[in-house]
This record gives structure tokens, sequence and C-alpha cells, in this order.
């Protein structure tokens, strides 16, 4: 029994984590960036416990800082908090700041 009550906490706890990337707010380091510009950012990974996350940038992003910002957080290992949603396939953020 106590084995079987350990499996399904660890099957939840996945999902909750899982829900997370899906839900609201992502958070981790930036490990790559994608730019086409010095001042805009086309897309960025974040990693945090393991997992790697690729988040989709557009017009409607709204960034703290400058997005260039980004290539610091990047060195420096200081984690960003990104508000995301679900479209057209892809993961994009709706707002990025400190976390």
């Amino acid at each position: 029994m106590r084995p079987l009550c350990l499996l399904l906490c660890l099957a939840l706890m996945g999902l909750a984590s899982c829900s997370s990337e899906e839900g609201s707010r992502v958070t981790g380091v930036v490990v790559e960036i994608e730019s086409s510009g010095l001042s805009e950012v086309d897309q960025f990974t974040l990693q945090d416990e393991g997992r790697r996350v690729t988040i989709l940038v557009d017009e409607k992003t709204e960034f703290a800082f400058a997005p260039s910002h980004l290539n610091e957080h990047r060195a420096t290992g200081q984690q960003v908090a990104v508000e995301v949603e679900r479209r057209e396939g892809g993961l994009y953020a709706r707002s990025v700041g400190d976390a």
C-alpha cells in the first residue's frame, strides 16, 4: 500500500509541475536567446530543475526591462519570471520580468 501511495504522490507532483508551464507562469534561468536584432528577441529558452522551456516572443509581449537585458540574465544566471499562454502551437510570453 505504501509504494502505491508514493507512486500516486509522485505522479501528482509531476502533473503539477507540468501545469505550471501551461498555466500562466514559468520561472527559470535563461540558457538560450534567439534574436533578430540588438533590441528584439524572437524566442528564448529557460531552464529550471532539469527541464527546458522554449518561449516565443511577439509584439504583444511586455518586458519589465529592455529585451536585450535577457543577455545579462543569461550571463549572470539570475532567473526571470514569465507569464505565458499557449497559442498557435507554441508557448508565448505575455510578460517578462525579474524573478
